[in-house]
């Protein structure tokens, strides 16, 4: 009898891809999509990233589920340490709110979180600011999703908050291996 090969890989048997750039890097699984702000990005949940991971949307077909994504950027605004990290330059980041620090591999980064929604759709956003090097950087873990309650019952599934655990988790080790590393020029 001849084994089958499954036709989709899971993430753990695919080989992880390493983004680096000047004085970063991170690791992110081989079946998401990587957008570093040249052309189009695949999905509402990436704004003005230097870097967009995109979490496949496909998982949850048929769901209210409208995307995720791991972004890094710089803030070139925010060129001292408590500018990037005050309250005032949150301010133009709907319903932003402080949660607390956290250490991503020996940095302190301030975590906060965003709630955005207009009309039947909803982004929320993990935010983590650090003044690394001389420039703000902002890491985020965001999630789209229509309301379900806009939907003709039976037409989709709910994306629940289930599901919604499991894919912050998911994005959350990329947050995890982020690092400042050395320039090699």
């Amino acid at each position: 009898m001849i084994p089958t090969v499954p036709s989709r890989l899971p993430d753990s048997l695919k080989t992880p891809q390493t983004f680096r750039s000047d004085g970063t890097q991170f690791t992110y699984p081989g079946s998401y999509t990587l957008s570093t702000g040249t052309g189009q990005v695949p999905t509402n949940t990436c704004q003005s990233a230097f870097a967009c991971v995109v979490y496949p949307r496909d998982r949850y077909a048929g769901t209210n589920f409208l995307g995720a994504s791991f972004e890094e950027r710089v803030i070139d605004d925010a060129t001292t340490k408590s500018a990037c990290l005050s309250p005032s330059i949150h301010a133009a980041i709907p319903n932003f709110h402080v949660a607390r620090d956290r250490i991503v591999n020996g940095v302190r980064f301030l975590q906060g979180t965003s709630v955005d929604s207009a009309a039947s759709l909803d982004i929320n956003t993990d935010f983590y600011r650090a003044f690394h090097r001389g420039r703000c950087y902002e890491l985020s873990i965001n999630l789209a999703t229509n309301s379900f309650g806009s939907f003709d019952p039976g037409t989709v599934r709910e994306f629940t908050s289930k599901d919604d655990q499991r894919v912050r988790r998911e994005l959350t080790t990329i947050l995890d291996s982020f690092r400042f590393v050395s320039s090699r020029r």
